[in-house]
């Protein structure tokens, strides 16, 4: 299975929505895993080693969006319905993903199961276009 994750306000569900359209399944995030541990009381080390553990005993795959746009994060977050205070703290979540799968690729952890596409100032389609090209390159790999 192929999960989308990433901070509020990234685009993770509209990014899923065209996938769909394309014929490519995905789920907005792995909450038993991921989520679970992309939290500020969880040492980097330990989240590190329980993702490096999961990819390595699992055949899902992770995509990681981040938007390195504040400014246009807080838009998106603000525009919301009903606004959490995870929502109010998107851009400290989105770092925490860019740092996450920075230590995990300089330690040799990702497995090729863990994926960043970096969505800052992409249009809709340049951001579902860049996953379908990591999804299609994963493919390859496979073969």
């Amino acid at each position: 299975m192929i999960y989308i994750e990433g901070t509020d306000g990234v685009g993770k569900t509209v990014t899923i929505e065209e996938l769909k359209k394309h014929g490519i399944i995905c789920l907005d995030r792995n909450k038993e895993t991921i989520s679970k541990n992309m939290l500020f009381s969880i040492p980097m080390e330990k989240r590190a080693d329980v993702f490096e553990n999961y990819f390595r005993n699992s055949n899902d795959i992770v995509i990681f969006l981040v938007n390195n746009n504040e400014d246009e994060m807080m838009r998106r977050v603000l525009s919301r319905d009903i606004v959490d205070r995870y929502d109010l703290e998107t851009n400290k979540y989105n770092k925490l993903y860019v740092d996450t799968y920075n230590y995990m690729k300089e330690r040799d952890l990702l497995h090729k199961k863990l994926y960043l596409v970096d969505c800052t100032d992409l249009s809709l389609e340049k951001q579902t276009n860049e996953v379908i090209r990591v999804i299609q390159d994963i493919d390859k790999n496979k073969k």
